[in-house]
C-alpha cells in the first residue's frame, strides 16, 4: 500500500467533534465554569466583587460562544476558543504576579487554593493552546480545503 494513501486515509479518519476535541469542548464549556462555581463557593468574600463577575461572565461567555461554532463545524470557533484560552492564560498570569509579587492581595486571604486554581488556569491554558495549533483533527475539521487531497508525486 502506497504511504501516501495510508497518511490519507488516517488524516481523513481524524475529522469531528471526537476524542480530545470532544474532551476540550466538555471541558471549556461544563467543566470550567462548574469549577469556577465551586471555587466561589470556597471563598465567598470573592462573590460580592463585580469584577470577579465581570471576568467569569466574560471568560465563560466567550467559551460558550466558541464551543458552540466549533459543535457547528465553524472555523472561526477555533479563533474564539483560542481567544477565550489568552484572556483565561493573561488574567491568571496578572492575578498571580499581582498577589505573590505585588502584594495587592492581602496576606491572609492568599491561600493555596487560590495559587493552585490559579496555576491549573494557566496549565489548562498553554496545554489547550498547544492542541489546537498542532492537532491533525482540529486542522482536518475546521480548515480542511474543499479540493480533493491528493497524494504528491516524488520526482526522482
Amino acid at each position: 500500500m502506497n504511504p501516501d494513501s495510508t497518511q490519507l486515509a488516517v488524516d481523513r479518519d481524524l475529522v469531528g467533534v471526537r476524542g480530545w476535541l470532544a474532551f476540550f469542548l466538555l471541558t471549556m464549556m461544563v467543566f470550567s465554569p462548574l469549577m469556577d462555581v465551586v471555587y466561589l463557593t470556597e471563598h465567598p468574600d470573592e462573590i460580592y466583587n463585580p469584577i470577579v463577575w465581570l471576568v467569569v461572565i466574560v471568560l465563560h461567555g466567550l467559551g460558550f460562544y466558541a464551543g458552540i461554532l466549533m459543535l457547528r463545524g465553524k472555523a472561526k470557533g477555533v479563533r474564539w476558543a483560542r481567544i477565550r484560552l489568552i484572556v483565561g492564560l493573561v488574567i491568571a498570569v496578572l492575578g498571580l504576579v499581582g498577589t505573590v509579587l505585588g502584594g495587592f492581595a492581602d496576606q491572609k486571604t492568599v491561600t493555596a487554593s487560590g495559587i493552585t486554581s490559579t496555576l491549573r488556569t494557566i496549565g489548562y491554558s498553554a496545554i489547550w493552546l498547544g492542541y489546537l495549533g498542532e492537532s491533525k483533527r482540529v486542522k482536518n475539521t475546521y480548515f480542511h480545503s474543499s479540493a480533493p487531497i491528493e497524494p504528491t508525486k516524488e520526482t526522482t
